[in-house]
């Protein structure tokens, strides 16, 4: 019990309730999100659903119902004090299968391009709620991408992505 326990807790067991616990299959290959200078200076939905559609496959998003803790801009990073930001919260799919959860402040002015950018990536466990939207097993991490996207070194957007980690590899392109 003590070994599976362990094995549940690192993602590599999954519980079928009335079965049993199971070694996790990776069932599909990972989606590959490059990111390269021409893309990068794009909205996060823009770049989201360019990205899956490169990959082959078919992009959707669902817009998901805000929380009154969720709505306020993350102290990380900050659009101009004079914006009143919109925040966007969706659900992004690949083929019909949850692979991210997109928490977007942008200024009110539309849908940015901008010309610089910064990303800070990170790794963390979900919390219930996000394992749920996106289907995940207990044990199974997610990458946290935050993008700050800026136009003469303003902040026009700020996004915070959640991507399932065993669905998602990140391939950064830095060549032009």
């Amino acid at each position: 019990r003590e070994a599976i326990g362990t094995l549940r807790g690192e993602g590599l067991v999954v519980d079928e309730h009335g079965r049993g616990a199971f070694v996790r299959s990776s069932e599909l290959e990972p989606l590959i999100r490059r990111i390269s200078p021409a893309q990068s200076y794009k909205s996060a939905r823009n770049v989201f659903e360019d990205q899956v559609t490169e990959a082959g496959q078919a992009a959707s998003i669902r817009e998901i119902p805000l929380s009154s803790d969720e709505a306020r801009l993350p102290e990380l990073a900050r659009l101009p004090s004079d914006v009143d930001p919109v925040h966007e919260a969706w659900l992004g799919f690949a083929d019909g299968r949850p692979i991210s959860v997109t928490h977007t402040w942008r200024s009110p002015a539309g849908t940015p391009e901008g010309d610089g950018l910064t990303e800070r990536v990170s790794a963390r466990m979900p919390t219930r709620n996000e394992r749920r939207l996106l289907q995940l097993h207990e044990g199974a991490p997610v990458i946290e991408l935050v993008r700050s996207l800026t136009v003469h070194r303003e902040t026009v957007e700020v996004s915070i992505s959640l991507l399932a980690a065993e669905r998602q590899s990140l391939f950064f392109d830095f060549g032009g």
